[in-house]
């Protein structure tokens, strides 16, 4: 038989990582809340920012034809100045006549053009308090999300770290199982209890039932072997995993949806949840979820402790 291999250690790193996951997580938390507190003011100055800028594009909209009109006469009171009076006394009247026009019109477009942009002057007084302070809300929300972006990454980058750890501890324990009986080889594949993990959809179940197996055979044979009491009372372990399996589902899953919906969007979330509830009951459930995972980790290493310490009987 191939010698059982104590595992322990990866079980352990597991378990600081959980503890500096949840650390990471709730400083994110933090920010997400001073990202919340000026992205409020931001979404509230939203309205009255967009109401003044249609109406400065309702005002500047005339000026661009108003405009084309004043250069187009224009064009041609120099074309008609620059032009040689004809000597022909039809062809001079008429010449003279365009002049005329042209010279009554011109200055009427420029009066236009000069009260459109009067106009715009004006509504631009009013526009420009209200851009300054949008734009320093905006600076200011944007700002705080790159604080709170930094938090979060590094929390992901920490839980799929965890993850990779805690795929390989129980590859090992998978091995250690096969090592153990001969049934086993005919179990799940080592490499699920990794891959498991990182398959869309699939990960959503996968990595529970590989868990769950492990720990049923593991227990299993410690008490086939003697090793525990046959009779021991039921730990409730595949209860436990269970539980385990939702809070991590919830956390994961409907929390991360939740808090999208409630900081990051303007749907019914937004307007109809207590923000700060939300960051409470969130972190309650990544503490829930990291405890309840540290715990069945380390009653699972008290298990891989008697299997290595009853190889003999594993023979």
């Amino acid at each position: 038989m191939k010698k059982i291999t104590n595992n322990s250690k990866l079980g352990k790193l597991s378990m600081v990582l959980n503890l500096l996951i949840l650390v990471f997580f709730i400083i994110s938390m933090v920010f997400i809340l001073k990202f919340d507190e000026v992205n409020i003011k931001f979404v509230q100055k939203k309205p009255e920012f967009e109401s003044a800028r249609e109406s400065l594009r309702e005002v500047e909209q005339p000026r661009r034809r108003a405009l084309a009109e004043v250069e187009h006469y224009q064009v041609r009171l120099d074309s008609l100045v620059k032009k040689a009076v004809p000597t022909d006394a039809k062809l001079k009247k008429e010449h003279e006549d365009n002049l005329k026009r042209v010279r009554e019109v011109l200055p009427e477009k420029k009066a236009q053009l000069a009260e459109i942009d009067s106009l715009i002057g004006i509504e631009q007084l009013f526009f420009e308090p209200i851009q300054t302070v949008y734009t320093d809300l905006e600076n200011e929300t944007n700002q705080a999300k790159s604080k709170f972006n930094l938090f979060i990454w590094i929390t992901v980058g920490l839980v799929f770290i965890k993850i990779l750890i805690f795929g390989y501890w129980n590859y090992r324990n998978i091995h250690n199982l096969r090592n153990a009986t001969p049934w086993m080889k005919k179990g799940v594949a080592p490499f699920w209890a990794i891959v498991g993990w990182l398959i869309p959809g699939y990960n959503l179940i996968k990595p529970y039932s590989v868990f769950a197996e492990i720990w049923n055979e593991t227990d299993y044979i410690l008490k086939d072997r003697e090793i525990l009491p046959k009779n021991t009372k039921n730990d409730n372990g595949e209860f436990n995993i269970g539980i385990w399996w939702g809070l991590l589902i919830i956390t994961m899953v409907i929390m991360t949806w939740v808090l999208r919906g409630t900081f990051f969007g303007q749907s019914a979330m937004y307007y109809k949840l207590n923000h700060q509830g939300v960051v409470i009951v969130a972190i309650a459930f990544w503490a829930a979820y990291l405890l309840m995972e540290c715990v069945i980790i380390r009653r699972f290493n008290k298990m891989n402790h008697l299997l290595v310490a009853n190889q003999n009987k594993l023979q």
